[in-house]
């Protein structure tokens, strides 16, 4: 998963000189005011620059720039955003007179505005520059949500020295129309005035940060899965047998994933929950046949704000089955490996609040690791919590990883969570550009439920614990990040390899109209099999192909004016023949196991 990076610039107010003065006393009162659009958001920053003393003042032609932001990194749409925002800008002063400007882009790919101010600014008098543009680079629409972001103020930026003081406000509003507001980073209070909401951030909100909003409360994906399998032999005497995770139903909080499917083919043999609540989909098909196996649908996801879990009880109100399914020790997760039991004993001293030990955690795991751009596009295999805490490289899975195996150290129940995400801060604008991605997921005693969190969000500075609208789930994995595999198959014989499964998840607008089975009347549908019986197996994979050539032997045995009996004895000979042949395909076996989110793959081969 990409990290998020906020390109929080400083905004470079120009120095200004007084070319008679050895000291000026200067005073710079900074408003901004943005208004959301369908596709843009309307922008008004205004300075009002005054001279605070006698004898000092500030020259006509003295340089002011201002910077206009765009926080996505690799937006594929960058350059055009930027030339639309560029045509929209108007530049103004209290005078009413139009300023010529020029605009330069920064090594960041922000604008940057730079004028000039056209009279003398002395004592007692105020000279206020206006500049209005539309900017397309801070808003993105994806499926029925908006994320929209405001730019901050770097950390060390300085708003008061010896000569000058300068007090920024900044106001957003938000037609009530585009729906609610779901969530905001960092927080702050929001007003209602007519049909519009408000939301005002201080001077110190966005010190050190860029804010961001999320407006809509529920989302809608469509997905295709698709898993190619190969034809492993040439006689169809035995099915080769698939195990597929499918999207599931999801509560996490104060997040609801309802799934729809539209389309599963081949139809499934068995369909069946496991012990996490995962949808696990068997398919058996002859081993002579190659093509894959589809399942299309959509999804809804909402977000219930009104749930609160911060109060969220301690350790010992947790019920002991989910203490002990969620908190040993596992591949990639090493709970009991020193190091990270030291890490864990210091973070929690002798606090028992879950929820403030998911914050220290949480903290800690941002703070101490960094996200690798060479990890994500080189050799991602998954290297686990105690390398990663070591220093190795790390990705989405190291960061949720680490995180899991610190809480469970902690004795905190945390369990990891698969699916795609999407991140308009990271480049991924696009409602087609989802990418596989792992996070977590904490039991909550308070709520009786597990609570989304994802550590890897925490690189743009925000605590994300409780889920947002990003995020669609495939599986949870409780034992190991692991189990279950993606796709589990049985290929008989020797031929065929299986490939990875192709995953498309893209955001809607709206709800799809298509018909459509629930997960509980999938399941109904096609209830639970025992798909590894090899013997019932064989006999079906044989009966099979006698059933599809009956009629050619029949029709040899008309033409040859052979007897019922010996037309009888001959298929019986033949259909033992056929077992012993479906006997000796099964032994030649491999068991192949497939994670997309880990990146690996595993080959087991019986003879």
């Amino acid at each position: 998963m990409k990290k998020f990076i906020f390109l929080i610039t400083v905004i470079v107010f120009s120095s200004l000189f007084a070319s008679k003065v050895h000291a000026q006393i200067i005073e710079k009162n900074y408003d901004r005011t943005f208004e959301v659009r369908e596709d843009r958001i309307e922008i008004t920053e205004s300075k009002r620059i005054a001279v605070t003393q006698d004898n000092f003042f500030i020259q006509a032609g003295a340089e002011e720039s201002f910077t206009i932001f765009n926080p996505i990194q690799n937006d594929p749409a960058a350059a055009e955003k930027a030339q639309q925002t560029l045509a929209s800008i108007v530049l103004t002063d209290n005078f009413g007179n139009t300023l010529n400007f020029t605009s330069e882009t920064s090594q960041s790919g922000n604008l940057i505005i730079k004028t000039k101010i056209n009279t003398g600014i002395y004592s007692g008098q105020t000279y206020t520059i206006i500049l209005k543009y539309s900017s397309y680079g801070l808003i993105i629409k994806n499926g029925a949500i908006r994320d929209v972001y405001v730019p901050g103020f770097s950390k060390n930026y300085v708003f008061e020295d010896e000569q000058s003081v300068e007090r920024v406000t900044t106001r957003v509003t938000i037609p009530k129309i585009f729906g609610e507001i779901n969530f905001l980073r960092p927080l702050t209070s929001v007003t209602e005035e007519g049909d519009n909401y408000v939301v005002n951030f201080s001077q110190t909100d966005l010190t050190g940060a860029t804010a961001w909003i999320q407006i809509g409360t529920t989302q809608y994906y469509t997905f295709t899965f698709k898993q190619p399998y190969p034809a492993t032999s040439a006689i169809p005497v035995v099915y080769n047998q698939f195990k597929i995770i499918l999207p599931r139903d999801i509560k996490s909080g104060p997040i609801t994933q309802t799934v729809y499917f539209t389309k599963i083919s081949p139809e499934p043999y068995s369909t069946e929950l496991d012990e996490n609540g995962n949808l696990i989909a068997s398919f058996r098909l002859p081993v002579n046949q190659e093509g894959e196996i589809v399942a299309e649908g959509y999804a809804v996801v909402s977000q219930n704000n009104d749930l609160s879990f911060t109060d969220s009880g301690s350790i010992s109100q947790i019920p002991s089955d989910i203490l002990d399914a969620n908190t040993k020790s596992a591949k990639f997760w090493e709970a009991d490996a020193t190091d990270i039991v030291e890490v864990a004993a210091e973070l929690k001293d002798e606090e028992t609040n879950v929820y403030t030990l998911v914050e220290r955690a949480y903290k800690y795991v941002v703070d101490q690791i960094d996200y690798s751009e060479v990890k994500k596009f080189g050799l991602n295999q998954r290297q686990g919590a105690l390398a990663t805490l070591r220093g190795g490289a790390a990705v989405c899975m190291e960061y949720s990883d680490l995180f899991i195996a610190i809480l469970r150290a902690m004795g905190l129940p945390a369990r990891a969570a698969f699916g795609t995400g999407y991140s308009t801060l990271d480049g991924l604008t696009s409602s087609v550009n989802t990418v596989s991605h792992q996070w977590a997921e904490v039991y909550i005693p308070s709520i009786d439920s597990w609570v989304q969190v994802d550590t890897t969000w925490g690189e743009n500075g925000d605590t994300l614990i409780g889920g947002d609208l990003n995020h669609f789930y495939t599986h949870v994995a409780s034992v190991d990040p692991e189990t279950p595999a993606s796709t589990e198959a049985l290929l008989y014989g020797r031929g065929g390899n299986l490939s990875e499964r192709q995953i498309s998840v893209s955001a809607l607008n709206s709800r799809p109209s298509e018909e459509s089975l629930t997960m509980e009347q999938v399941l109904q549908k096609y209830p639970k099999k025992d798909t590894q019986n090899i013997f019932e197996n064989i006999f079906a994979g044989v009966s099979l192909f006698v059933s599809s050539i009956d009629s050619s032997i029949d029709e040899l045995f008309d033409n040859m004016g052979a007897s019922e009996l010996i037309r009888t004895l001959i298929k019986i000979i033949f259909a033992i023949l056929l077992i012993v042949l479906g006997v000796f395909i099964v032994i030649r076996k491999r068991k192949i196991k497939i994670n997309e989110a880990t990146h690996r793959d595993r080959n087991k081969e019986s003879n």
